[in-house]
């Protein structure tokens, strides 16, 4: 929990720093957002799962303890953001190497050779993660491309 915390005050700070600079993320920041913390909350999920930690939960259960439920909702909620973390890296990943061409070519005329399949695979995101189908969230990795490109 505490690595959690200091991964997330880590990235408040990242995130102030790159909005004073005037920079903005783009999408392959995201990308390797979803990386870090996919391991992170694999690490946690692991720890969780050991035989200290389980040992521990069922001394609370079998005492009826009020801290029994809230280590299961942790269960749960760490769980559901693994899951997440983990189905958002496995679609990102593969807009990976388009963002690092556009993000690295000089020719702007061979840039637009890049957005057909680029857009093609944010379609097949649109259409099959259950993450990135919200309005919202595709909406905003859209934008960090459109960002890259405008950096471009």
């Amino acid at each position: 929990m505490f690595c959690t915390m200091l991964a997330g005050w880590h990235l408040q700070i990242a995130w102030a720093y790159v909005q004073g600079t005037g920079v903005y993320p783009g999408p392959l920041t995201e990308l390797d957002f979803w990386i870090e913390r996919a391991g992170n909350l694999q690490s946690i999920h692991e720890q969780l799962c050991g035989e200290k930690i389980q040992k521990v939960v069922k001394v609370l259960e079998l005492a009826n303890s009020t801290y029994h439920p809230a280590f299961e909702r942790l269960f749960q909620d760490v769980e559901s953001a693994r899951q997440e973390a983990s189905q958002n890296v496995k679609f990102l990943k593969p807009l990976r190497g388009f963002l690092e061409k556009i993000n690295t070519m000089d020719d702007f005329v061979a840039l637009a050779d890049q957005f057909k399949p680029l857009l093609h695979v944010m379609l097949l995101i649109w259409k099959h993660s259950s993450s990135y189908s919200s309005s919202a969230r595709f909406a905003t990795l859209l934008r960090e491309v459109c960002n890259d490109l405008i950096m471009q």
